[in-house]
């Protein structure tokens, strides 16, 4: 059926632009942090953090042999701009610093200050300004 191939078609080069989309977005996010560790829960652009989450699952599953959407094209795509595939836990800790800073930054900038109180709603980022203040 005719209609059926153009369907898909048009959801396939929909979901490529999607996917080159976010990509731009990583670079841009690259350019002005210097690293590509966006924080899980980015709120600047929550599409991006989902995205990165979900380039790592789709990485794993093709390394463990399932069906994945991860290609060797967009592999070499991630790779050109140094992307972590896999978090381990020695990058993790630092993955775990940069998050909480970037969730700082956005404090920051809703608040107009970073005297974030430690029983804060977010209590992980209460917790870690915090510490980093005992370790100044």
């Amino acid at each position: 059926n005719n209609m059926n191939m153009n369907t898909t078609c048009s959801r396939l080069l929909t979901l490529e632009t999607k996917w080159r989309r976010r990509y731009e977005e990583l670079k841009e996010f690259k350019a002005r942090e210097g690293h590509t560790r966006v924080p899980w829960r980015y709120f600047d652009n929550l599409s991006l953090s989902e995205w990165v989450s979900k380039q790592r699952q789709h990485y794993k599953w093709l390394q463990e042999g399932k069906k994945s959407p991860m290609t060797p094209q967009r592999i070499e795509a991630l790779k050109a701009i140094d992307f972590e595939f896999v978090v381990t836990q020695a990058n993790d800790r630092s993955h775990s610093w940069f998050e909480r800073y970037e969730e700082l930054k956005q404090f920051q900038h809703r608040e107009g200050h970073c005297r974030v109180p430690q029983h804060y709603t977010n209590r992980r980022l209460g917790l870690w300004v915090c510490t980093q203040r005992k370790q100044y």
